[in-house]
């Protein structure tokens, strides 16, 4: 493997770590949403008996089918990587930690939440990845309109948080 392409990896890895503990340690225990996928996911979660990652993949994997042709192969091979990471990690980390809420005041909790969630999104995408979901969508509207992939994203995200 490349250098280059192993130093990729491990910004997936660590990038997918901090996302998924985002999430297990302040959102879920708050009950919070996320933008995107990963929001829908955790809002289905929260009113279904299935599990934050079982959802996420089900969730992506029409998407990724879809989006293949406008992501490259690498790049959609590195992200169904990334997407399965944290789903496993995710699930894991829920039935391993048991955690109770680190923090209790919600305005915290989304604030760091937010903080490891977006680190975590940064050193993913910096490992030359996406976390799916609504970046494939909106790599795909992008593509068709004349809109930027980010202005899609706050869409998106807007409508689901």
């Amino acid at each position: 493997m490349r250098k280059k392409e192993f130093k990729n990896y491990l910004f997936i890895l660590a990038g997918s770590v901090l996302l998924s503990l985002g999430v297990v340690w302040f959102l879920t225990p708050n009950q919070l949403l996320t933008g995107g996928t990963a929001g829908l996911s955790l809002l289905l979660h929260y009113v279904t008996p299935l599990t934050i990652g079982t959802i996420m993949i089900a969730i992506n994997i029409p998407l990724l089918i879809v989006g293949v042709k406008y992501l490259g192969k690498m790049f959609a091979i590195r992200t169904v990587i990334t997407l399965l990471l944290i789903s496993v990690l995710i699930d894991t980390f829920m039935e391993v930690l048991h955690v109770k809420a680190f923090v209790l005041d919600t305005i915290l909790a989304s604030l760091f939440g937010g903080i490891f969630i977006g680190i975590g999104l940064a050193l993913v995408i910096k490992g030359n990845s996406s976390a799916g979901g609504s970046t494939i969508i909106a790599k795909i509207v992008a593509s068709k309109m004349e809109m930027k992939a980010g202005q899609v994203l706050l869409i998106i995200d807007s409508l689901i948080v």
